[in-house]
């Protein structure tokens, strides 16, 4: 959409990019985070999204992350983003990814044995497209050394996929994600637990349980809270409001949150 604007204006065909946009029936935009600080862009899409939406059009938007925490994200596109129904769509579970497995190795007549599709769902968890990779992998593995791939076993296809299982994220945990926070902020595990409500001890604490609901969403508020020993969820839901509406305004926050981020899954 971006780059496709910018070469209509260069060529003076607003108007024909305008048409092309507006009367389609279905728009699909992908990673639309990427409107972030581009002002003139945002203009344009807040006007096409408007048309689509008054003429009942269907729109279908994908982002890294909620609209809200887009950051330099117009308001008024946010509100007509939170309109909708918002999906979090997350990385298929270990089930989900032997199906896959099996799925995308029916077309190229690829036959594994079980133990082999359950090693790959386990060791490679980041997405479809690395357990495809995965699969492609071993095919041109055992076509260069005249294999069955039925008869390859867990340790041939270990060393095979040895790269791509190495580049998995290690497993973060809230230990993982309070010492990241307790280094940062020179202060104890012991400390950020504690009920104190000084604010050196606190504000680390609300990062800390930010990053807890953002990193492992399979926690409720209900066991973050306890991990913190905090009194109930709504303590989890204060804290995590304050660091929201921080890391919108402030750029310095926000590079220091994610340098925070790259920290634990490193």
């Amino acid at each position: 959409f971006t780059n496709e604007m910018i070469e209509s204006i260069r060529a003076n065909k607003m108007p024909e990019f305008r048409s092309k946009y507006r009367k389609v029936d279905l728009l699909l935009v992908d990673d639309v985070h990427f409107l972030s600080k581009k002002e003139g862009t945002q203009e344009e899409f807040f006007h096409t999204f408007n048309a689509l939406f008054d003429n009942r059009k269907q729109i279908v938007l994908t982002s890294d992350r909620p609209p809200k925490d887009i950051p330099d994200l117009e308001k008024r596109l946010v509100t007509r983003f939170e309109s909708g129904l918002l999906c979090d769509l997350k990385n298929p579970d270990f089930e989900t990814r032997v199906a896959i497995l099996h799925k995308k190795a029916e077309p190229e007549n690829i036959v594994l044995s079980d133990e082999v599709f359950s090693f790959i769902a386990e060791s490679i968890t980041s997405s479809v497209r690395a357990l495809e990779g995965s699969l492609i992998r071993i095919l041109a593995y055992a076509s260069y050394n005249n294999l069955n791939p039925e008869e390859l076993d867990v340790e041939t296809v270990r060393s095979i996929l040895s790269d791509m299982i190495s580049e998995q994220h290690k497993e973060i945990t809230l230990d993982t994600i309070t010492q990241e926070v307790c280094l940062a902020y020179n202060i104890t595990m012991p400390q950020i637990v504690d009920k104190t409500r000084r604010q050196q001890i606190s504000y680390p604490r609300q990062i800390a349980m930010y990053l807890a609901n953002l990193l492992i969403p399979q926690l409720s508020l209900k066991e973050i809270a306890e991990y913190y020993k905090r009194k109930d969820h709504t303590t989890v839901i204060h804290a995590k409001r304050m660091i929201e509406n921080r890391f919108r305004e402030d750029i310095n926050f926000r590079s220091h949150i994610e340098q925070l981020i790259k920290n634990i899954k490193s």
